[in-house]
């Protein structure tokens, strides 16, 4: 079972090959046809289509003997190589495009007279083409063609360049033909003036020198003609003084006005500058009253924040002098109480010895004695919290103090830049107005 199908698979290659190498020779023919004039064209692929021939025969034969084997028909006509018909061993060789349709058109019946009748085991050589045609058949079938194809790619290249060359040579001689009309047209125009211009000179010789034979009637009047001629050579020496002074005048004119447009142009010049000054002003001022505004909004802010902080510091001073009043209030009160519990202690005492007490009245100055150290560290812990609260004051009158002095000297810094670019201004006001005012002297002067 493996023989045959590997049979009908090396069938299959051999025909994918034959379609390739045909269609290879059918483009080299036609490349071949379309440059059949040149020498060079046809010597360089000789050999290259005698050996696609002499492949394509191989591949007839191989292809053949597969059939036989299989069991099929072998091919009713066999197909003759189409470039071993355009290849003889001669170089003088003449190519025809007809026989090269008529060969391709017998090519093309051969290959449609191929068809073989749908037996069964036709069908399974076709089932098994289709299903043996794998990647790695087709990767073969392109490393073939391209090797075959690289030379063809090449030459084609070479092809549309020289293509391309002799385009841009057609171009530039129907270029150089244009100009050669153009300046014959030219030729001929100069010529037609030249001779007019002869004519014209023709004519004004024979008025201003009649020949020889007029000259003995006319002996008389060759006076005449003399003091003529130097009336006219007067005014002619006239006429070419005044063109002179004429065109003298017309150019010191001519020069007096390119000086007028190159200061006008100066002018103009210094005009854009200034309004582009003008202008830069202007968006600085806005800057400026837009900062202004801003710094005014955080003034606002900063007097805000200062009446708040020291609204809350007034408040806070108050409570330390009523929690201070209050403490001189219980210090008081407990060294009152004390010195009463002390002189009731010592009255109770004698020299020597102590009176016995009842337990109560022991109990009793004990808790008093207590109390006492506890208010006397409550005594402590307010006036330790009042010092730290007059710290706290102070440290809030200096902050307070330093915002205020900031805030007047930005006050001052922006007040200052505000009057030196009003002045700035102002300035360069008055010269754009002293510029517009003068600005015409010059012009009048030079007219002067």
């Amino acid at each position: 079972m493996n023989s045959p199908q590997n049979e009908q698979i090396s069938i299959w290659n051999t025909v994918q090959e034959l379609v390739s190498l045909e269609k290879d020779i059918y483009k080299v023919n036609e490349r071949d046809a379309r440059n059949n004039d040149k020498e060079n064209w046809r010597t360089e692929y000789r050999e290259h289509l005698r050996s696609k021939a002499t492949k394509r025969q191989q591949l007839l034969e191989s292809l053949e003997r597969g059939l036989k084997s299989c069991g099929l028909d072998t091919l009713r006509q066999t197909r003759t190589g189409t470039t071993d018909h355009f290849l003889p061993e001669k170089d003088n060789i003449s190519r025809n495009d007809n026989t090269w349709k008529q060969q391709t058109e017998e090519t093309h019946e051969s290959q449609s007279r191929q068809v073989l009748p749908s037996t069964p085991r036709e069908i399974d050589s076709v089932t098994c083409r289709l299903d043996f045609e794998t990647r790695e058949n087709r990767d073969e079938k392109l490393q073939r063609t391209s090797n075959c194809s690289i030379r063809e790619q090449e030459v084609q290249t070479e092809y549309i360049q020289l293509k391309r060359q002799y385009d841009t040579l057609l171009i530039e001689k129907e270029a150089l033909e244009q100009h050669c009309h153009i300046l014959e047209n030219w030729i001929q125009t100069q010529r037609k003036h030249i001779e007019y211009y002869e004519e014209e000179l023709e004519e004004m010789s024979k008025k201003r020198f009649p020949p020889l034979k007029e000259k003995a009637p006319m002996q008389n009047e060759s006076k005449e003609n003399q003091s003529d001629e130097s009336n006219e050579k007067a005014i002619v020496w006239k006429a070419s003084r005044q063109l002179q002074n004429i065109t003298e005048s017309i150019q010191e004119q001519m020069q007096l006005r390119y000086s007028l447009q190159e200061q006008v142009d100066s002018l103009e010049q210094h005009k854009e500058a200034l309004e582009s000054s003008v202008h830069h002003l202007q968006t600085t001022k806005k800057e400026l009253q837009d900062n202004i505004r801003k710094m005014e909004s955080k003034v606002q802010k900063l007097e805000q924040k200062k009446q708040i902080s020291l609204d809350t510091l007034h408040s806070m001073f108050e409570q330390i002098q009523t929690e201070v009043s209050r403490c001189t209030r219980g210090k008081y009160q407990v060294t009152q109480l004390a010195t009463d519990v002390l002189h009731t202690i010592s009255s109770h005492d004698r020299v020597d010895n102590i009176c016995q007490q009842p337990e109560s009245t022991m109990n009793t100055n004990a808790i008093t004695i207590k109390a006492i150290s506890k208010l006397q560290e409550k005594i402590h812990t307010l006036e330790d919290a009042l010092i730290q609260s007059q710290e706290e004051t102070n440290r809030y009158k200096k902050a307070l103090h330093a915002l205020r002095e900031e805030h007047e000297m930005t006050i001052q810094r922006y007040g200052k830049e505000f009057q030196m670019l009003e002045e700035l201004y102002q300035v360069r006001l008055r010269q754009c107005r002293s510029n517009k005012g003068h600005k015409n002297r010059p012009i009048l002067s030079q007219l002067r």
